[in-house]
């Protein structure tokens, strides 16, 4: 799934940390109902204890380090889930991933905590040359909370420069990066004002930044597995800081696609 429209460009490889929720049960549910809840049900437990082996820190993350293995063109992203007990693991995982001359990259949310930046400069302590790590600063998604968005990216990354050496700093490489793309409600077309461009823009105020985003998407939090019964076609065409949104009125219609693009 990867491989296809990748090819063999460079892309990052990274972990959703999210485990699979449960099958959703209707109130009565039928003999078909019981059927798919057992086999949701499988899938779950069946991914939900890879994510436990990936996310095992042992040897350094081996599980993930052997998926990683499989993709020669990727740039790994170090995992972690808790970076106060496990700093010596995702240090060896960092070691044993740039042994290969690869870049890496690594994620910092605002839950992250306050150890991975110690982490994050011993990483950068052991890579060739700073400019060999990608930090991507992600502060999430939505479109209520764009002056924290800045503190956290301002704040995170004159943690990490305050502690680097001042020769290295301008090797340093930040993503800003944020999704204010909305879950989308309404018919026919709509503009959307992308205010991921403000929060880069008075976040770099601080240092250089690379801008990133969710891709027009609007990832799905939900904890149930509810499938509403219909679906819209719907066609997202980006504009400079702006989304030219449309949603097609009719469910199920794929002439929507058509007539949104």
């Amino acid at each position: 799934m990867i491989r296809s429209p990748i090819g063999k460009l460079p892309f990052i490889l990274d972990l959703k940390k999210t485990p699979a929720p449960p099958a959703f049960i209707p109130k009565e549910p039928n003999s078909s109902d019981l059927q798919r809840i057992k086999l949701e049900t499988e899938a779950q437990h069946s991914y939900n204890s890879a994510l436990l082996d990936l996310l095992n820190p042992n040897n350094g993350f081996q599980v993930w380090r052997e998926l990683v293995a499989k993709y020669p063109n990727a740039v790994p992203s170090i995992i972690y889930k808790d970076a106060a007990s496990d700093g010596k693991q995702i240090l060896r995982q960092a070691s044993l991933l740039s042994r290969t001359d690869r870049s890496l990259a690594i994620r910092v949310t605002p839950e992250s905590g306050g150890a991975i930046f110690p982490v994050i400069l011993q990483v950068l302590s052991i890579l060739e040359a700073n400019d060999r790590l990608l930090i991507v600063l992600d502060c999430g998604q939505g479109r209520r909370r764009q002056a924290d968005n800045v503190a956290f990216i301002q704040g995170a990354s004159a943690r990490i420069i305050a502690d680097t050496e001042l020769s290295n700093v301008p090797l340093l490489r930040f993503v800003c990066m944020s999704s204010s793309f909305p879950s989308l409600a309404h018919d026919g077309m709509r503009p959307i004002e992308n205010l991921d461009w403000g929060v880069w823009r008075d976040a770099r105020e601080s240092c250089p930044l690379f801008f990133g985003d969710y891709g027009s998407h609007h990832r799905i939090t939900s904890t149930s597995t509810f499938i509403p019964p219909s679906w819209r076609a719907t066609v997202v065409f980006p504009l400079d800081e702006w989304w030219l949104a449309y949603r097609h009125p009719d469910a199920r219609d794929s002439d929507g696609w058509v007539v949104g693009a």
